[in-house]
């Protein structure tokens, strides 16, 4: 995904978060610059609104990544194994919701996609970057 900010957005700790990264070997694609964690500026500055799901949050990080960014047009791919996460995002134009799960077969809403894999997850973050690629053409 060149030229495409990757980030990971999670209600959990910096510390934890890279210590995850670094075991799985995601470091290397994900820096810390790019982990909004609980303890995160953005985050402890609406720390009274709370974590994921408040919808609150989600406004917050994606103003926060067009801030440093200045993308025109983003789609937030947003990958989540907890479905109750997923709920304030779904039909926004500008989210795409992913279920991971790798136990549960489950029909979801239509625009919601499930993937049960990384290797799922690829596949679909290519498709969806293909499609909007075509879209802006």
């Amino acid at each position: 995904c060149d030229n495409v900010p990757v980030y990971l957005f999670t209600n959990a700790p910096l510390i934890w978060c890279k210590t995850v990264l670094s075991a799985s070997g995601l470091d290397k694609y994900i820096t810390d610059e790019h982990i909004i964690s609980c303890d995160h500026d953005v985050m402890l500055y609406h720390e009274d609104d709370g974590f994921k799901p408040a919808d609150v949050v989600y406004q917050t990080v994606q103003q926060y990544i067009n801030n440093v960014h200045h993308l025109e047009d983003p789609l937030y791919i947003f990958v989540e194994d907890s479905f109750k996460n997923l709920v304030p995002i779904i039909g926004d134009e500008s989210w795409f919701p992913v279920y991971f799960n790798q136990n549960v077969v489950w029909n979801a809403p239509n625009n919601v996609a499930v993937i049960h894999n990384t290797k799922e997850c690829k596949m679909l973050i290519d498709k969806i970057l293909h499609r909007k690629r075509v879209d802006d053409e």
